[in-house]
């Protein structure tokens, strides 16, 4: 027997090439997630921690940046400790964050630069903090030795006073001794000025110095023969020593000076090593990211690819891998896809949207790069927010900052302080009486303010005489020895202005809660009352005296039985409280028949709820005047449907009145031409009947037959012409009441059609005085509904002749029109009669408006124009009038007309109601 491959081998064939395919299509999506959840454990363990102790790094370094001033400005060698221990806090911080680093990047020569500036910040650190050590040290030696120097300078005033008052004026000693005296002020305000001089006046300090004291020698000793002239010198060369010595005021000042200089330019240098170590640290985070992003690239070429082999997979597998195949698309790849988009994106800087994949390893992976995105964002946004924050105090400090002597003198002032108090002199050197008062306006007294401990309400003074309200703290620090008082300043009249906005609206919230129509009561959660209005207990009949002091359930209970229902009020406050986000509104039947609205919303304060808001409204008579609206509704409703079929009814016997007027006036114009033709046609057989008695008697004669052809030649011409001059006539009438009886669209000539619509209303016009002319040039075709055009002329012409023109005086109508550039044309009618009163030209296209409604005016004549002129012919209708000066009425219509209105072809009705 030959072998043959059967169906079931074929079969199993075809559902084990698939099973192979689903098995390739398994492996290459677990190869999928496991090289995303490989890069996602690499960005999470290795380069997210990196980044941030990078930031981090940067971060603390610029804190030790911030607090270096602090070191440099410490007048005191405790506030010298302070700053150092809490740079050694910072530097001891960047140390561990250094450690932390090691592991994590494997660029050693980048550690070591980063070690290497941190060790250049920490020597620098040390030599600042020696140089200013040496700075407050240089400082108290020289307050000491400036103290001693005015002693010795003291000692000599003395003892010259002393011998000045016993001398006699006989001599010249009392001079010398006055000038000697003279000098030793003079060189005690120079060792005054020492402190503060600049740097390039010592050398003329010092030997202007020397200069006084050796004067104040020279005039001490006269004739060297009083006693204490050795004491005044021994003084004044003491006084000399400590000022010029080796270790003098000026040698020590001289040293100050250096100090000073010094620790500015480590300062300088100090920041300089911290911004490269906060360079250099931004450079290993912004690497680290640009490292990340390579990866991210990287992950999503695999993912790219992956995805392909995934789709040439689908591709092979037909029949029933086929379902398999568009599977694994749906629930993998193409998922796979969009979270590649979206890190694509992301890598790229785009601000896309992350996707929701669901709870499965595709879902964890986009929720760990949300995560992943998000806390980047957080990092990048508190970098910059710290750096923001570095600068803005650095920049200034908002409040006012003086520095003040016990004596109330102002030595010190900050920026702020100098903008509070506005523009003119400066701040240093006045008294602070001058500046700050007590809240009464009486003297500031700086130790009460500081033995209070707590802000203290004043009255600052500014440089145009201008006062603001302020409040202050008070510190004193000791310095140099001598107590200062550090004040700080911060001006509150914003403050103050919204305090009384804040109580003037608390005084407006009672006074509306009281004037509300509606009563209000607002309830903690425990059911204790906050606020009630009289209203409230107004509305629900019951005393404030009696209900305030109760409890929850007493309240409760009295409330209950006040209600026609009170198992249904007291089951909604149950529900109410089982539920304290429930919002409620019912309508409360009073045991009295009275209705009350009652509605209940819980509040919340800060996000959290706190009550809940009671608000009543008697609506006795308000349901009372509802019922009755409702069946004045229903009145009202049933009289507009009479109303509707009463117009429905005026408008047909407007359009048979209409066509009424048609067929008085085709009788009226087919009389003439009728008539002739009678007459000529009687003419005609009156004459036939003469020739034929002639042709019997046989006395006929040529000429008398031949004046009876010529005689017949003419009443034929004028028989035929009269005959179709009737026919015509008969011919447009028909054109023009099959159009006013029909909803017909064509295209008509608008003169001729003009024209022809004038002629119908032939028999009205000839029985007045009045003249309708027509200046329509031919050409204008339309494409439109004629019918509709006729009865807005008609009705329009027939309303001016009714209205327009005074009795017995002669009136004129035009009719003109013209086409405008957007394929429109514009028909007017317009007539020299008196014109329209504003108010009646306000309503002249209202329906059954008229002025003369005892005389037989419906109404309805305009108001039926006004509607085929906007809905049928699908344009607009105006009217320009004034009294005494005629009106215009003014029809736009498009030459090709819109489609006709689904109530027009339906119906026929050419009005739509308002």
């Amino acid at each position: 027997m030959a072998w043959r491959l059967s169906v079931r081998m074929r079969l199993l064939a075809v559902f084990g090439v698939a099973a192979l395919f689903a098995v390739i299509a398994s492996a290459m999506g677990l190869l999928a997630f496991g090289s995303v959840e490989r890069a996602q454990k690499s960005f999470l363990e290795s380069r997210l921690p990196t980044v941030e102790l990078a930031q981090s790094l940067a971060h603390r370094a610029q804190a030790v940046a911030a607090a270096a001033p602090q070191m440099v400005i410490a007048s005191t060698q405790a506030g010298r400790d302070s700053a150092g221990a809490q740079i050694s806090t910072q530097i001891a911080n960047l140390d561990r964050l250094l450690v932390a680093l090691r592991p994590r990047v494997s660029d050693r020569s980048f550690l070591e630069q980063l070690e290497a500036q941190k060790a250049d910040l920490t020597e620098a650190l040390k030599a600042l903090d020696h140089w200013v050590g040496r700075r407050i040290g240089l400082r108290r030696k020289l307050d000491e030795r400036l103290s001693e120097a005015r002693d010795r300078l003291n000692e000599a005033r003395a003892l010259l006073a002393h011998r000045l008052a016993k001398s006699s004026p006989a001599d010249d000693q009392p001079v010398r001794l006055a000038m000697a005296l003279v000098s030793i002020e003079r060189a005690a305000t120079l060792l005054e000025a020492l402190p503060l001089a600049a740097a390039g006046r010592l050398a003329w300090l010092e030997s202007a110095f020397g200069a006084e004291l050796t004067m104040a020698a020279r005039d001490s000793e006269g004739d060297g023969s009083w006693e204490g002239a050795g004491e005044v010198r021994g003084a004044l060369a003491a006084a000399e020593a400590l000022a010029r010595g080796p270790e003098g005021l000026f040698a020590t000042r001289d040293g100050l000076e250096e100090a000073e200089r010094r620790c500015e330019a480590l300062l300088v240098a100090y920041s300089q090593f911290a911004n490269r170590l906060v360079y250099s640290a931004d450079t290993l985070a912004a690497e680290t990211a640009a490292v990340m992003n390579a990866d991210g690239r990287s992950l999503t070429a695999t993912l790219g690819l992956i995805s392909l082999i995934l789709l040439a997979i689908a591709a092979l597998a037909v029949g029933g891998a086929l379902v398999m195949a568009l599977f694994a698309d749906r629930t993998i790849s193409g998922r796979l896809a969009t979270l590649r988009q979206s890190m694509a994106a992301h890598v790229a800087g785009l601000d896309a949207p992350l996707p929701d994949l669901g709870r499965d390893e595709i879902g964890e992976m986009a929720q760990a790069l949300k995560i992943f995105v998000a806390t980047i964002a957080d990092r990048e946004g508190a970098l910059k927010a710290s750096q923001d924050y570095l600068r803005a105090v650095l920049d200034a400090v908002p409040e006012g900052i003086l520095t003040i002597t016990d004596t109330g003198e102002v030595v010190g002032a900050s920026r702020s302080a100098e903008s509070l108090f506005g523009p003119g002199p400066g701040l240093i050197g006045k008294e602070l009486s001058l500046l700050i008062s007590d809240a009464e306006g009486g003297r500031l007294s700086l130790e009460g303010a500081e033995s209070a401990g707590a802000p203290q309400a004043v009255i600052a003074h500014r440089a145009d005489g201008d006062s603001f309200p302020g409040e202050i703290t008070v510190a004193g620090i000791l310095r140099d020895d001598r107590q200062i008082h550090v004040l700080s300043l911060r001006d509150i009249s914003e403050r103050q202005r919204i305090e009384a906005e804040r109580q003037r609206f608390v005084a407006l919230l009672a006074a509306a809660q009281e004037a509300t129509a509606d009563g209000l009561m607002v309830i903690d959660l425990d059911g204790a009352i906050i606020t009630c209005n009289q209203k409230y207990y107004d509305t629900v009949g019951i005393s404030p005296d009696a209900f305030v002091p109760r409890s929850r359930d007493e309240r409760l209970a009295l409330l209950a039985g006040l209600m026609a229902e009170p198992q249904y009020f007291i089951d909604r406050i149950e529900e109410m409280e089982a539920d304290p986000d429930l919002t409620a509104y019912d309508i409360l039947h009073l045991a009295d028949g009275r209705l009350i609205e009652r509605y209940s919303s819980p509040f919340k304060v800060g996000g959290i709820l706190a009550g809940r808001l009671w608000s009543v409204r008697d609506i006795t008579e308000r349901e009372k005047a509802r019922a009755e609206l409702t069946e004045a509704k229903e009145a009202a409703e049933r009289a507009l449907s009479d109303l509707k079929d009463a117009q429905r009814n005026l408008v047909e016997a407007e359009k048979m009145a209409a066509l009424g007027q048609l067929v008085a006036g085709i009788a009226h114009e087919i009389n003439t031409p009728v008539g002739i033709t009678v007459t000529a046609a009687s003419f005609i057989a009156d004459e036939a009947k003469a020739i034929g008695a002639l042709i019997d008697a046989g006395t006929l004669r040529r000429s008398r037959f031949a004046g009876f052809l010529e005689s017949l030649r003419e009443s034929s011409t004028l028989l035929l012409s009269n005959a179709n001059r009737a026919a015509e006539l008969i011919q447009s009438f028909k054109q023009v009441a099959v159009d006013q009886t029909s909803d017909e669209r064509r295209t008509f000539d608008l003169g001729h059609y003009v024209t022809e619509v004038l002629i119908s209303l032939g028999p009205s016009l000839r029985k007045l005085p009045h003249r309708v002319t027509v200046d329509i040039p031919p050409g204008i075709i339309l494409d439109s509904y004629p019918g509709a055009l006729a009865q807005i002329l008609a009705n329009i012409v027939l309303n001016a002749l009714s209205h327009a023109f005074l009795p017995q005086r002669a009136g004129q109508i035009t009719v003109t029109a013209r086409e405008t550039e957007e394929e429109v044309v514009e028909l007017r009618i317009a007539d020299n009669g008196r014109g329209m009163s504003p108010e009646v030209r306000d309503q002249v296209f209202e329906p059954f408006f008229t002025t003369t409604r005892g005389a037989g005016g419906s109404g309805l004549g305009l108001h039926i124009a006004y509607n085929l002129a906007n809905r049928t012919l699908g344009g607009r209708i105006g009217v320009d009038s004034a009294p005494g000066e005629g009106t215009t009425f003014i029809v736009i219509i498009p030459r090709v007309a819109p489609p006709a209105p689904r109530a027009l072809r339906s119906s026929g009705t050419v009005i739509h109601g308002q």
